[in-house]
């Protein structure tokens, strides 16, 4: 949020947030955007999780997040790719890890045209996150949305180490990358 005054909205409901002014969502999210001026990051009155997995199984599904650092950040910026591989591949079973991992990275890189990325190969840049399948889980809230997340012990990015025994190391070797 831009205001001040309006920042006791950030990381609530927007169903909630209505609910409590006495508003209709539509007319709540509508009068917040105005007010703003359109600076909110995020809105969410979230959808069914039926059909998230129903997506997430179709065999051209890939998997991203959207989240954005700035100010308090969603939690899905630190939990996204966690809570997956917890949720989708190790609880529910919905996808095997094999087919959980190309969906997050050789496959996107196939669709965005990414050459020598989204693949341990000879000649390829070393992006790699080494993970636990059995204890990976995000860790991240909507009252603390930087939640490191657990199981995921090293992250390597063009070859460098930024995460090491779970901690971000401050290396910052990434790039924007354009086709």
């Amino acid at each position: 949020m831009s205001s001040e005054k309006n920042r006791w909205m950030e990381g609530r409901d927007c169903a909630d947030l209505a609910c409590a002014c006495g508003k209709d969502p539509v007319d709540f999210v509508c009068d917040l955007l105005a007010e703003e001026k359109l600076a909110v990051t995020k809105i969410s009155i979230y959808g069914s999780e039926q059909v998230l997995e129903k997506v997430l199984r179709h065999s051209q599904a890939t998997v991203g997040s959207d989240g954005i650092f700035v100010g308090r950040p969603h939690p899905r910026l630190y939990g996204s790719y966690p809570r997956y591989f917890k949720a989708f591949v190790r609880e529910k079973k919905l996808l095997s890890l094999p087919e959980a991992v190309r969906k997050v990275t050789s496959f996107p890189a196939q669709i965005l045209g990414l050459k020598e990325r989204g693949a341990l190969q000879a000649g390829f840049w070393a992006d790699m996150v080494l993970l636990d399948p059995e204890s990976v889980a995000d860790t991240a809230t909507y009252e603390e949305p930087e939640g490191y997340p657990k199981g995921i012990p090293y992250v390597f990015v063009n070859g460098q180490l930024v995460v090491e025994d779970g901690q971000f190391t401050g290396a910052l070797p990434g790039y924007v990358l354009r086709k």
